[in-house]
Order: C-alpha cells, then structure tokens, then sequence
C-alpha cells in the first residue's frame, strides 16, 4: 500500500498562511504534527507542492501505521520561496482526518 499518497484529492485542513519577508514570499505551517503529537522542525516533517497543494508531513506520524500524517494546506498563486513553522495562524484549524480502511480478518 502507498501510504504517502492516501489522502490526496481529499478535503484540505486549511488555507496557507502567508507573509512577504524582504522580498521574499514566505509560508507559514503549522510547526506541530497534524495529530498534535509532534513538533515539526529540522528532518522531523518533508513538506511537497502540487497543484495549489502544500502538503505538510510529520516524519514520526509516517512511521507509525497512521494513514493520515499530512497537514493540507491548499493557496492560491506562487509557491511560497520558503517555509517558516508557526502554530498561531492554525489555532482554529479543524483538521480533517483520513478514516482508515478496515482489514478483513
């Protein structure tokens, strides 16, 4: 099973925030995991663009047998020059969970 692309196609977490830094489009992700459990930073998440799509994604959450280890954050326009973590603009986030397939046994 490819677990790293369960999920895609479906309903987005929330919008990217974004900030102009010198210049510079920045956005702004969530620095903890989409579960809550783990904080983002150093080799602790991969983030990928696709389509409008920034797809962020706990390394530990990856790990463990969870289908659902990426934040969706979807924006309009240029990919953003870098990423910087922040949980602040994502306090009200309602994260939507992938349900995980049932195995018969």
């Amino acid at each position: 099973m490819d677990l790293q692309n369960i999920g895609r196609g479906a309903r987005p977490d929330a919008r990217l925030h974004r900030r102009v830094e010198h210049a510079v489009q920045v956005g702004v992700v969530p620095a903890r995991c989409k579960r809550g459990l783990h904080h983002l930073h150093g080799d602790r998440y991969t983030a990928s663009i696709t389509d409008g799509e920034l797809r962020v994604s706990c390394a530990a959450c990856f790990a463990e047998p969870n289908p659902d280890h990426s934040w969706v954050l979807t924006f309009d326009g240029p990919a953003p020059d870098r990423l910087v973590l922040d949980d602040a603009p994502y306090a009200r986030a309602e994260p939507h969970f992938v349900q995980r397939p049932v195995s018969a046994r």
